[in-house]
């Protein structure tokens, strides 16, 4: 194996290193911003059914 050989063979495994290295940075990121929209769509939920029982409470307290 020449000297060319080997820098071709050590850019093929150090691209292919980096590509694995960016995908598993990707899914990280991909999965933590999932996480954080389904908390909000959580606390959203949460303060909606609030609202709901809050408005629910003071029809039902003017009506007696």
């Amino acid at each position: 194996m020449d000297l060319d050989q080997i820098i071709g063979i050590t850019l093929i495994f150090g691209s292919y290193g980096t590509m694995l290295i960016l995908l598993v940075k990707s899914n990280s990121i991909i999965s933590e911003m999932k996480r954080r929209r389904i908390e909000r769509k959580r606390r959203y939920a949460k303060k909606k059914i609030g609202h709901v029982l809050e408005v629910q409470r003071a029809t039902r307290h003017r009506r007696r």
